[in-house]
């Protein structure tokens, strides 16, 4: 954005003096801005789950899309490959992005308890979807969301205070 919003600015100023001295400043302050911005929005824990999440969600689907359509897969193996694909950009991200874990000392058993939340919360989400459909009688896509917000939820709070726990917590 930055570099896009500087080619714009010189292409438009044709005074040679502003090129160099005041657009420097002029870049140099939408810079900070832009940076501040960017810094103040992923400080959010949540919001960075959420692009952690989000990130995780199209390169499953990615590699599905690939694997199927392109590649010629059964549906049932390009899924497991997308699961697998997913799986390691969710844990990377959520590692590293969202809770900011950047040792390795814990890795093992930190890949293990999330390998183990993600099948629990996929027992809880057919279980909620489930419940819903059948005895509340919610319409199909509706209990689909209100399953993914609740594991979504919980997946949170587990991972933030089981998975990647840091001592101080």
């Amino acid at each position: 954005i930055i570099w896009l919003l500087e080619i714009y600015y010189l292409k438009n100023t044709t005074n040679h003096f502003c090129k160099k001295r005041i657009c420097q400043k002029h870049m140099m302050q939408i810079r900070e801005v832009i940076v501040n911005l960017i810094e103040k929005v992923f400080s959010f824990q949540a919001l960075r789950y959420l692009f952690s999440g989000g990130t995780a969600t199209f390169a499953n689907l990615g590699v599905f899309y690939l694997l199927n359509d392109l590649v010629g897969w059964h549906y049932t193996v390009a899924s497991l490959g997308a699961f697998l694909v997913g799986f390691v950009v969710s844990f990377t991200l959520h590692k590293i992005v969202t809770f900011q874990d950047h040792t390795m000392e814990r890795v093992h058993t930190q890949v293990g308890l999330y390998l183990l939340f993600w099948g629990f919360n996929i027992l809880f989400g057919m279980a909620t979807l489930f419940v819903l459909v059948e005895y509340i009688n919610f319409p199909h896509l509706l209990a689909q969301a209100v399953a993914v917000a609740l594991v979504a939820v919980e997946s949170f709070f587990v991972y933030r205070y089981i998975v990647f726990r840091r001592s101080t917590d």
